[in-house]
């Protein structure tokens, strides 16, 4: 079971995530939930990578302009 994300960069829209807060982890049930385009798909597209070890599933969603992709 993924109990945390660490930090999330360049995939979809998040550009650089950082979660160093204790209280940000995943229970049993934990919902996920926000408005159109603020990155819900991109989630479950990173948990179907994590779960299947085929990264293909995140590799098409890379954010495109970011000052991350020109370093």
């Amino acid at each position: 079971m993924i109990e945390k994300i660490l930090n999330i960069k360049n995939v979809g829209r998040f550009v650089s995530f950082s979660s160093g807060l204790s209280e940000l982890s995943f229970k049993k049930y934990t919902f996920i939930f926000g408005k159109n385009t603020h990155g819900k798909s991109t989630l479950v597209s990173i948990f179907r990578s994590l779960s299947t070890g085929n990264s293909d599933f995140i590799i098409g969603r890379k954010t495109f302009n970011s000052q991350l992709n020109k370093k």
